[in-house]
């Protein structure tokens, strides 16, 4: 499983070529830290693979594509080619906030989006359209 996800497969897709069931690994995964670790390094791996093959994408576009080049230099160096200002937090300490508001107003918010579920699904059956079958599809 470890070298398939190493080799650039996504999770579910190393699961099917090993005929795992996907629950039964996450189960593992959540069981094992031995494994969970292994699984984080491999997952680590295997997105250095995608960037690297995301950054040839975009460096054989630029010849034909201005628009993958100028992205490139957006992105890379947004102070110097970039139309807005922008502002990233690379060292983000997003922290929980349920200490900073109070548990009443925190029920009212859970009270609240009930009740917009509880509405969505009630609409939710006269908003779907039926889908047509295949045969009406391929006729």
């Amino acid at each position: 499983m470890l070298a398939l996800i190493r080799d650039s497969n996504t999770n579910s897709a190393a699961c099917r070529i090993e005929g795992i069931n996907y629950v039964t690994w996450r189960f593992h995964i959540q069981q094992k830290p031995t494994w969970r670790a292994e699984l984080a390094e491999a997952e680590k791996i295997r997105d250095e693979v995608w960037r690297d093959h995301a950054l040839e994408m975009v460096k054989s576009a630029m010849p034909k594509n201005w628009v993958a080049a100028m992205t490139y230099l957006e992105r890379k160096y947004p102070s110097e080619f970039s139309l807005r200002t922008v502002v990233r937090n690379l060292n983000s300490t997003d922290s929980p906030i349920g200490d900073k508001i109070d548990e009443e107003q925190l029920r009212r918010y859970a009270s609240l989006m009930n009740s917009f579920q509880r509405e969505n699904e009630a609409r939710a059956p006269a908003q779907t359209p039926a889908l047509p079958s295949q045969e009406s599809a391929a006729a």
